[in-house]
């Protein structure tokens, strides 16, 4: 039988995501971003519905700019709740993956330094940052090479086949974005691989 959800989207749950903006962009308001950003999620987590119901408005849009915002004044406490709440609006649309691209830092602190699940999801979220066309042409090289040693030591921990899973898909989607970022790519995986070579020949 199929589930029927306990908590349609309704029209006025339209003026959650102006609370998100809002409250995200609000100085001393990251709190209440938070549960707002934690309506959305359930809420469409509740029925396919309800998703499609957000993702319809461009909820994605909404998160990743609030993402920025709580990133950009360094609201960390808080940062792990938006990237569930986009795992739900995926695939994200073209300018969803832009503004996420732009607050890459902050996710590969939660790729590396997060609760279990906020790395699968920050390892998601950047999946799909990467993965849009063009979506590095504007990164230092350090930039890159934070973003790939993160995906490297996610897929060299085998902590959750998941997040392993997604790490290198996007780390292919890394390398097949253009040459300089390829470079990089192979640059990282030669020191890593050397790194530990040493390791063990030192053990």
């Amino acid at each position: 039988m199929p589930k029927i959800p306990s908590t349609p989207v309704q029209a006025s749950d339209s003026e959650l995501l102006f609370d998100v903006a809002e409250s995200a962009a609000r100085r001393g308001a990251a709190g209440r971003a938070a549960g707002a950003v934690a309506r959305v999620r359930a809420l469409a987590r509740d029925s396919e519905r309800n998703r499609r119901c957000f993702v319809s408005v461009c909820t994605g849009r909404v998160l990743a700019a609030a993402f920025e915002s709580l990133a950009a004044a360094g609201k960390a406490g808080v940062l792990e709740d938006v990237p569930a709440a986009l795992v739900c609006m995926m695939p994200l649309d073209e300018e969803a993956a832009r503004v996420l691209a732009s607050s890459m830092g902050s996710l590969v602190t939660i790729a590396k330094h997060g609760s279990l699940l906020g790395r699968l999801n920050a390892v998601l979220a950047i999946k799909e940052a990467v993965s849009r066309d063009g979506a590095f042409v504007d990164l230092a090289d350090d930039k890159v090479d934070e973003v790939v040693d993160a995906l490297l030591v996610i897929i060299k921990a085998l902590i959750c086949l998941q997040d392993t899973k997604v790490a290198m898909v996007a780390t292919y989607h890394l390398a097949s974005s253009d040459e300089r970022v390829a470079a990089r790519v192979v640059w990282r995986l030669w020191i890593l691989h050397t790194y530990t070579a040493c390791i063990f020949d030192w053990v």
